[in-house]
């Protein structure tokens, strides 16, 4: 289960001093930097869980910005396309049912 898009605080001194960099330069930081260092993070912990084409498993992405903010394609592009994608619990109960 991955509870929530990775993004880093927003308050980390680091994040802070690009950002200011990115603005300096007429970069906007949420899209240059943000967006594709969370897109990222998703795809090295989806990596943890799922790390072989064999393996067989659900992994949930609970954060609805997954699917509502104008990044979230951009950031979904970051896992296997291949992986099937659904919102249906009826999908999944089905596939939980004939992977056991």
């Amino acid at each position: 289960v991955i509870d929530k898009l990775p993004f880093e605080p927003p308050d980390d001194p680091l994040l802070v001093a690009r950002a200011r960099r990115l603005e300096e330069a007429g970069r906007d930081p949420f899209a240059h930097y943000q967006v594709p260092r969370a897109a990222l993070a998703l795809a090295q912990g989806f990596g943890r869980l799922i790390r072989t084409r064999t393996d067989r498993g659900i992994v949930a992405l609970l954060d609805r910005r997954a699917s509502r903010r104008s990044y979230a394609k951009q950031v979904l592009s970051a896992l296997p396309p291949d992986c099937p994608r659904t919102h249906d619990l009826t999908v999944l109960r089905t596939y939980w049912g004939a992977a056991g």
